[in-house]
């Protein structure tokens, strides 16, 4: 598929319609759906519209990557597998952001046992899908 080169708004035809079907969505792994939010002018740019896309095409992948960097960014040493493994079952994917420097994926704690309530892990990745920064937020 290929974006426009210039931003256009929400309801502004598209060329094609994206492969997910539905303009403005993009289908994740298990059923879940991410939406492009738009600009406070109603507009999506279409370089972080394709930025999504690629995200959510890799997303299993990115989801994992970003749960064992929070690991390794966290915890003390070199993390086990054991750590690792933990860490994918508990730190599931919330949020995925799209913005001009690449993606940012927002994780939930599902337990409960690594972030205080109210806090959740952030990884950043570039446009190459390279863990860039990882940050706690509230």
């Amino acid at each position: 598929m290929t974006e426009p080169s210039a931003e256009r708004p929400l309801d502004a035809p598209r060329p094609a319609a994206p492969p997910d079907g539905v303009p403005g969505r993009v289908r994740l792994p298990g059923g879940r759906e991410a939406a492009l939010l738009p600009e406070p002018d109603g507009t999506v740019p279409a370089p972080v519209a394709a930025r999504l896309r690629r995200a959510a095409g890799r997303c299993a992948e990115l989801e994992r990557r970003a749960a064992e960097a929070v690991v390794r960014e966290f915890g003390e040493g070199a993390p086990t597998e054991a750590e690792l493994a933990e860490a994918r079952a508990d730190l599931l994917l919330d949020t995925i952001e799209a913005d001009g420097d690449g993606v940012v994926l927002h994780l939930s704690d599902t337990c409960g046992a690594h972030f205080p309530d109210g806090y959740w892990p952030a990884v950043r990745f570039d446009d190459a899908h390279e863990v860039v920064r990882v940050t706690v937020e509230a």
